[in-house]
């Protein structure tokens, strides 16, 4: 006599594995060789950091949102576009179920490995060499202002903000766009023999807010000018752009 046993349904409840989306940030010299320790921003659909962290960084991210990653520059290495081609910093991407990698190429006066301080600085004044032309943006000091652009800076701790800048050729035509803070923008691949005009972008109402940024003046190379677009020869020349902000500041 075979025993009789009773199975008792259960219910079954449905089980979904979360899909993991994360971007990855790399960063190669102008060589390809693996350079570390490089800080990266990623910025959020609504203009805010969502993440930061140092080459090679692995941030958390959700599928189909759309985000900005931003390879900041540091000592004598900077950056100069994404492995793709792609010259935007930060550039845009939406974010997909997996890993996306990003890998940020840098012009380095030399190949040594490291970042964050580990490099070998040369002095600024010689530029980035032929066919360069490099931007530092500055913000003249206002006590309803912080002090700098760049999430991190010697002059103190800013918002991460950064200017829009075009480089255009002597027909009139744009050669190219970047973004700049203090640790600069470099446009690359330039006619050393040619001349360039730079023209650094005013925000209105910036992030939203009520308050403008406004280009003041050139310094540095190019002491006292407010001229723009700014003329010139594409040698490894760089410059020094001054902000100034109005309407309410603070925070910005």
């Amino acid at each position: 006599m075979l025993a009789a046993f009773a199975v008792s349904a259960m219910p079954l409840s449905a089980v979904h594995a979360q899909t993991q989306s994360n971007v990855t940030a790399i960063s190669v010299d102008q060589n390809a060789k693996p350079i570390f320790g490089y800080y990266v921003v990623l910025w959020g659909s609504s203009g805010g950091v969502s993440s930061t962290g140092f080459t090679s960084a692995n941030m958390s991210t959700t599928a189909g949102s759309t985000y900005g990653l931003q390879a900041d520059s540091y000592g004598n290495c900077t950056f100069s576009q994404w492995s793709d081609g792609v010259r935007s910093d930060p550039r845009s991407f939406s974010a997909t179920s997996g890993t996306i990698t990003f890998t940020a190429v840098y012009n380095c006066a030399s190949s040594t490995s490291g970042g964050g301080g580990g490099v070998t600085t040369t002095s600024r004044e010689s530029g980035a060499g032929p066919g360069t032309i490099t931007i530092y943006d500055h913000r003249v000091p206002q006590s309803d202002w912080a002090q700098c652009f760049a999430l991190v800076c010697n002059l103190g701790t800013g918002p991460g903000a950064a200017m829009w800048v075009v480089l255009y050729d002597s027909s009139g035509s744009v050669v190219a766009t970047g973004f700049s803070n203090e640790n600069g923008y470099t446009f690359i691949g330039l006619n050393p023999s040619a001349t360039y005009y730079l023209y650094p972008a005013d925000c209105d109402q910036c992030h939203g807010g009520t308050h403008n940024v406004l280009f003041s003046y050139w310094g540095g190379g190019t002491t006292g000018s407010d001229t723009r677009p700014l003329a010139l020869i594409a040698n490894g020349t760089y410059v020094d752009a001054w902000y100034t902000c109005t309407n309410g500041c603070a925070g910005a």
